[in-house]
């Protein structure tokens, strides 16, 4: 006769578990509040940006960004702080800045919009965190 345990097929006995290597690396942090206003900015301004510009406007934001690490070299698109959060509104100049002369209008009635509706809606969070000089100064060289 055959026991118990060799009727069983497939099953291993099992192991204890080791602990993961990925548990040795540091979590990254949530963005802040203030942080996520800039990012919500830049994802509404891309929205407009590909309604005008189609498909290139992924390139434009890429050189818009690099030009922007040439005068902030502190500035990562890509893990934003609160420090280097606000610069997001300077992207969005340079972009229109740099956009084609037909489309250029379109995108920086676009941008005024977006950066006032920030200003007004989250005055608060800007001038906790000093930003308020920053978004005008963009705000009035778009709007001349």
């Amino acid at each position: 006769m055959k026991s118990a345990s060799s009727g069983r097929i497939g099953r291993r006995k099992s192991k204890s578990r080791r602990p993961s290597r990925r548990s040795a690396l540091p979590v990254p942090q949530p963005p802040s509040a203030y942080v996520r206003i800039f990012e919500r900015l830049l994802r509404s301004f891309r929205m407009h940006m590909f309604e005008h510009l189609g498909k290139g406007y992924g390139e434009a934001i890429i050189k818009a960004e690099k030009n922007i690490s040439l005068l902030a070299p502190e500035f990562d698109p890509q893990a934003l702080t609160d420090e280097t959060a606000p610069l997001i509104v300077e992207v969005v100049e340079e972009i229109v800045r740099n956009a084609s002369f037909l489309k250029r209008p379109k995108l920086r009635r676009a941008a005024i919009t977006l950066i006032a509706d920030l200003y007004n809606k989250q005055y608060q969070i800007l001038e906790e965190n000093s930003a308020i000089d920053r978004i005008e100064q963009v705000y009035y060289r778009l709007k001349n």
